[in-house]
């Protein structure tokens, strides 16, 4: 789903969250005068008027999609609890139909069709109504304990690929054996390399600052 679309829509909808009036006038400032310019010889010249959106390389976007998607995230939780989707059960009876982190949304659902119309049609419902639209070419159907000609029947309906575990999000592993060392060598790789300055060990740099 496409930050990029956030438009006023979503500011009003922050008055039911209570938020103070000062706040609110915040971040309607920050999506309603954005402004860009087009480089001519390498000088801006004019300003031309954004509708929607904000900035690019603006480092509000996630937090204000976080926002959006608290609705999204409401209307699951309801139908989740009306019985009209089902997530995944976890120990102590813990249900899960989607998590939301950053600009991405994980969503869970039991394989039945009843359940996958009823999270489809929710999703349809929110686009319509938020104005966000689902990325199909970003987005993917992972099995778990289920045939893989069904996987890709209903990958196929919804129009998106379909993908195996194990596999990585965001550089972190999904599926495998997370007590092997093999598991975890990528993030402790990441680690290590966002710890290193070049090609400098980590002890070399601590006697160095000192």
């Amino acid at each position: 789903m496409a930050n990029e679309a956030l438009d006023y829509w979503k500011v009003k909808k922050i008055k039911e969250k209570k938020y103070p009036n000062s706040w609110r006038k915040w971040i309607r400032g920050c999506t309603s005068n954005v402004t860009y310019s087009i480089i001519v010889n390498g000088k801006p010249q004019g300003q031309i008027k954004a509708n929607r959106g904000l900035r690019q390389g603006d480092p509000l976007p996630p937090f204000h999609f976080v926002i959006a998607m608290d609705y999204l995230s409401r209307l699951l939780s309801h139908l989740e609890s009306s019985g009209a989707i089902k997530g995944v059960c976890l120990a102590n009876d813990c249900n899960i139909s989607h998590i939301l982190f950053a600009d991405d949304i994980l969503l869970f659902v039991e394989d039945n069709d009843y359940f996958l119309n009823n999270l489809r049609m929710a999703l349809s419902l929110f686009e319509k109504a938020s104005g966000l639209k689902i990325n199909l070419s970003k987005s993917a159907m992972v099995p778990v304990n289920v045939s893989r000609s069904r996987a890709l029947e209903c990958a196929s309906s919804w129009g998106i690929s379909c993908h195996t575990l194990p596999l990585t999000y965001l550089g972190v592993p999904l599926g495998g054996n997370p007590k092997s060392n093999l598991f975890w060598r990528n993030i402790e790789d990441r680690i290590q390399k966002s710890l290193t300055t070049g090609n400098m060990p980590i002890s070399q740099k601590v006697e160095d600052s000192r």
